[in-house]
């Protein structure tokens, strides 16, 4: 019989929406780590970020074919939505609650647990840490020269150089609101 492998999971957000991101410990039942993950996914909600974690680690459960899993986290709304005992109302978490079950679906056994704030530390630090990454992102600058006065550059506040600007606009046409909600 194999033992189950434990993801823990944390998303969160500063400001709620705010600059977001999730960690992820993946670690053997005896506590040995296999794998640390982390995604800055720019602005969002603590929620979205719980479950942008839990795809994270549901999908590298499934490439490796780890298929007999304990999810444990310390978002009740996640754990107990997944596990059935909450009905997912937002839109926006629906979404992202189907892919989880899809994801879930190709594993043979997952079991959710709740656990405390405190029993979390290591994927909590991870999704600090990806918090962090959004943040460094959302005011990364670069100077730019105008043709108005080389000698004295303008920033562009998204890091975008002047000659970018069509492949921008190129971007916004194709890819709409999807791009300017993610990237500004």
């Amino acid at each position: 019989m194999n033992l189950p492998v434990i993801a823990y999971i944390d998303g969160g957000s500063r400001g709620n929406p705010g600059p977001a991101g999730y960690g992820v410990s993946i670690e053997t039942s005896e506590g040995a780590i296999i794998n640390k993950l982390t995604g800055a996914i720019g602005v969002a909600t603590n929620n979205n970020a719980e479950y942008r974690g839990l795809i994270a680690a549901l999908e590298y459960l499934v490439e490796r074919q780890h298929h007999d899993v304990i999810i444990r986290s310390d978002s009740q709304l996640l754990t107990r939505q997944m596990s059935g005992q909450y009905r997912v109302k937002h839109p926006t978490l629906r979404k992202l609650h189907i892919r989880a079950k899809e994801l879930e679906a190709l594993l043979a056994n997952v079991k959710y647990e709740y656990i405390p704030r405190e029993l979390n530390q290591r994927a909590d630090k991870l999704a600090n840490v990806a918090m962090d990454e959004t943040i460094d992102a959302e005011h990364t600058s670069l100077p730019v020269h105008s043709s108005a006065n080389p000698s004295r550059p303008t920033v562009l506040s998204v890091g975008i150089d002047i000659e970018d600007v069509g492949r921008v606009k190129d971007l916004i046409r194709r890819y709409g609101d999807r791009f300017t909600r993610r990237i500004f």
